[in-house]
């Protein structure tokens, strides 16, 4: 939906040349910030992650399946425990 401000998304605003996908970094981390990023594996968010997100998920976050678990509605439990984690 693009409503957010991580670099993969706000970076393509830069007009007239929009920064390329490949170079849209973290700041902190010098890798792609994106939602996976963002959600399972950014530093800062360690703790939060770890009393708010099952272990399954973050343990081995380069698991892309994992990830697109995660975000599937089916189970109601997980889904409010990852948006208080978004909103925090």
């Amino acid at each position: 939906m693009s409503v957010h401000r991580l670099a993969v998304e706000a970076s393509r605003w830069h007009k007239p040349n929009k920064i390329p996908y490949n170079e849209r970094k973290c700041q902190f981390c010098n890798t792609l910030e994106d939602e996976f990023h963002f959600l399972l594996e950014w530093p800062f968010y360690r703790d939060l992650r770890k009393s708010l997100i099952d272990k399954y998920y973050w343990k081995r976050p380069y698991m892309m399946i994992k990830f697109i678990d995660l975000l599937k509605p089916e189970n109601e439990n997980t889904s409010r425990k990852l948006a208080i984690y978004i909103y925090t």
